[in-house]
Parts: structure tokens; C-alpha cells; sequence
């Protein structure tokens, strides 16, 4: 079975980390090997992350941080597309890592939860990152 690599670029506080890690739990729970790769925005620590899922949920498993090499067969998950809008937004204040890491992510097999944010930028988003 393939693997899902949840990817979120939000603030520690924001609704859509922990929509993205009640999803990464509950597809491990079924049996689907699934990963939450948190691409920090960069006013935030790792830790600020950890303590926001700490507080809300008894385990703290498969998360990575910023750094992530998908196999060719992956596939990416995001739970709204304003994750891969924010990425292309804020690609200027990321390092080297983290643009890879979002460039292989979001390169292969994507699929992203319908929203209506960033209706104008989601389309050039796409075309920055070729899914």
C-alpha cells in the first residue's frame, strides 16, 4: 500500500494542523502507513508545533519536520488548498530543506480537500509546483 504524507504549512495554532493530524491518526489507525510533515512556518519552532498537538491529544506519533523525501509511489495530502497556496506564498521564507521538501511533495500525486480560500493564487500555486 501506498504511503500518505499529510502536509501542513499553517501557524502552530491553526485549525488546519490539527485536522491534519486527527487525519494522519486516523488513516493509521485503519492500517494506511501516514505521516504529518509539518513545513514550519519560519516565526515558530518545532517545539511550538509539539506543545499545540500536546495539548489536545494523548499521542504525539509520525510527524516530521521540514525535511522529507517521498518515495516516487506517495501521495501527498492536503486538507485544504490554501496548504500548497501558503507554501507558494511564503516560499521566500524558507530554507533549502523545506523548498525541496515541498518540491518533491508536491510534485507527485497530490490530493487536496476543496476550500475557497486563495481562489485567484490556488491555480498559480499549482503551476509553481506541477502536481
Amino acid at each position: 500500500m501506498k504511503n500518505v504524507n499529510i502536509v501542513c504549512t499553517t501557524k502552530p495554532g491553526d485549525g488546519l494542523l490539527h485536522y491534519s493530524y486527527e487525519h494522519c491518526c486516523f488513516l493509521n489507525d485503519l492500517g494506511v502507513k501516514a505521516k504529518l510533515i509539518i513545513i514550519r512556518d519560519h516565526r515558530f519552532s518545532e517545539q511550538s508545533y509539539i506543545n499545540a498537538l500536546n495539548e489536545c491529544y494523548v499521542k504525539y506519533e509520525n510527524v516530521v519536520f521540514d525535511f522529507y523525501t517521498p518515495t516516487s509511489n506517495d501521495i501527498t495530502l492536503i486538507m485544504g488548498r490554501s496548504q500548497i497556496t501558503l507554501a507558494y506564498l511564503n516560499k521566500h521564507t524558507y530554507n533549502n530543506d523545506q523548498l525541496l521538501t515541498l518540491h518533491l511533495l508536491f510534485s507527485g500525486n497530490l490530493i487536496s480537500v476543496y476550500s475557497e480560500n486563495h481562489v485567484r493564487e490556488y491555480p498559480i500555486a499549482l503551476q509553481y509546483f506541477k502536481p
